[in-house]
């Protein structure tokens, strides 16, 4: 069954592979905490306007986690934030779309009030968590433009998101696998 109490998401390196040139995070628990897997490039590898990033990503489908690939400062001033991808599951038909945003700023100074622009849902009608998916991100000084599987999904070219973003350059990239903050679901043992 599921759990709805409040756990918290402890990071460990044990829930971190990677063989055949495949990057696999797991999900498990410790008693009453989960722990997750996640990768980053923080203080190794920044990007700047005039960057494309992909992965090729097959999600995890366990209820109570949100499967992701985003970037956001290296500065750690949040917000601005791309997500390239994310993927809350809550229960099987979750893992037939995936989300993607833009958290910035109202001010267009990084740390400042926050909003958020949804670039949209896709759900390409095939189960995301038994076959691989291409996300890509291509951010440049005027747009940010979402690819998914070779195929421009959407692009965001609105001044005032774009000088948010921009301003909280350079930005780190990361893979995780984590706790979905949303309903408070958490996953099963």
């Amino acid at each position: 069954g599921r759990r709805t109490t409040s756990s918290p998401t402890v990071i460990v390196d044990e829930n971190v592979s990677l063989s055949d040139s495949q990057l696999r995070l797991a999900g498990t628990h410790s008693g009453e905490s989960i722990r997750s897997g996640a990768v980053n490039t923080k203080n190794a590898v920044t990007f700047d306007p005039g960057t494309y990033l992909e992965a090729r990503i097959k999600f995890a489908n366990r209820p109570g986690f949100l499967n992701a690939f985003w970037s956001k400062p290296n500065s750690e001033s949040w917000p601005p934030e791309i997500d390239f991808k994310e993927t809350p599951i809550r229960d099987d038909s979750d893992s037939y779309e995936s989300m993607h945003h833009i958290h910035w700023t109202t001010d267009g100074q990084p740390n400042g009030p926050h909003a958020d622009y949804s670039a949209g849902r896709h759900n390409g009608g095939y189960d995301k968590s038994q076959n691989w998916t291409v996300y890509g991100c291509r951010w440049l000084q005027d747009s940010v433009t979402y690819y998914i599987n070779g195929e421009e999904f959407a692009r965001v070219t609105d001044p005032d998101i774009m000088e948010s973003v921009n301003n909280g350059a350079p930005f780190y990239m990361m893979l995780d696998l984590m706790n979905w903050p949303g309903p408070e679901l958490i996953p099963s043992d």
